[in-house]
């Protein structure tokens, strides 16, 4: 499993040396919607909701008056956004 978890750590752009998150990283999570999403998930998860939907967190994530949707975010959301934070959730790594 350790292997495994390693490789797609390594396919995903979410390895690090030494466990620290640099201030580079932190701004790349963000700009890809990462970061924000994790918030939206876990406020979410929080207020006690069921779990939203793919397209209800694209819509929150690019607003359709802030992005012209020219593809469908909720596909985005789920094959990138989604696996990306939920590996960065259960990772142990720390932000410098």
């Amino acid at each position: 499993f350790k292997r495994w978890l390693f490789n797609k750590r390594d396919a995903a752009g979410l390895l690090f040396e030494s466990n620290a998150i640099s201030k580079k990283t932190v701004e790349r999570l963000h700009e890809q919607k990462i970061l924000p999403y994790m918030d939206l998930y876990l406020y979410w998860l929080l207020l006690g909701g069921k779990k939203p939907t793919y397209t209800q967190m694209a819509e929150l994530l690019y607003p359709v008056d802030l992005v012209e949707w020219t593809k469908d975010y909720g596909e985005v959301v789920r094959e990138t956004v989604h696996p990306k934070a939920m590996m960065l959730l259960k990772s142990k790594v720390n932000i410098v």
